[in-house]
């Protein structure tokens, strides 16, 4: 975005990629800085709930979870609801981090729902927002492949990394599982033997 906006005013060809938006977006520089400071907070919560995680409150724990969720989505509302993939990190964050079964299930739960309905195809049936996709048409074809190439590349390094967390997620749990139940089975034999 900022590149062609870029593009576009050198070239003095606002006119033609008005026409083609639905709506007039944000200030590309302004929405890189912000989409920018409001990830680097979202990491920035990261680091009490790593630093701390056995001695932080379950209530902390709990509003840092939702603050990141509500973060990601002012983020997806700053770059219009492009790139939804970031909500996989509140995912993310709420399966390692929150107390209990039920807190990291109904967090999941909705977390998915938002997945599900803020995307780009819905929301723009409600609001007026533009597609990423106008501003890369304004390039020539070969570097239309090319740019959309990229971002399905990147779409799917993020589904990759989601998947390769949960797989180490579901192991370590397996890991601490029979670590529990090797524990107990000698509990057992002690107090057998006693």
């Amino acid at each position: 975005m900022l590149k062609t906006t870029d593009i576009i005013c050198l070239h003095n060809d606002a006119r033609t990629i008005l026409e083609r938006l639905k709506a007039v977006p944000f200030h590309p520089v302004k929405s890189f800085w912000v989409a920018s400071l409001l990830y680097l907070v979202i990491l920035g919560s990261l680091f009490p709930r790593e630093i701390m995680y056995e001695d932080i409150d379950k209530i902390v724990v709990i509003f840092l979870s939702f603050l990141e969720l509500i973060i990601s989505i002012l983020i997806l509302g700053i770059l219009n609801f492009s790139f939804k993939y970031i909500l996989l990190v509140p995912i993310a964050n709420g399966i390692t981090y929150l107390p209990d079964r039920w807190w990291k299930s109904f967090f999941t739960a909705i977390v998915v729902l938002c997945f599900i309905f803020i995307d780009y195809q819905i929301i723009s049936i409600g609001f007026y927002t533009f597609s990423i996709e106008d501003y890369v048409h304004y390039y020539s074809t070969v570097t239309t492949a090319y740019i959309l190439g990229l971002r399905n590349i990147l779409f799917f390094i993020s589904e990759a990394l989601f998947i390769i967390f949960i797989v180490l997620e579901l192991q370590n749990v397996l890991e601490e599982s029979q670590r529990i139940k090797a524990l107990n089975k000698e509990l057992k034999e002690n107090k057998r033997h006693l």
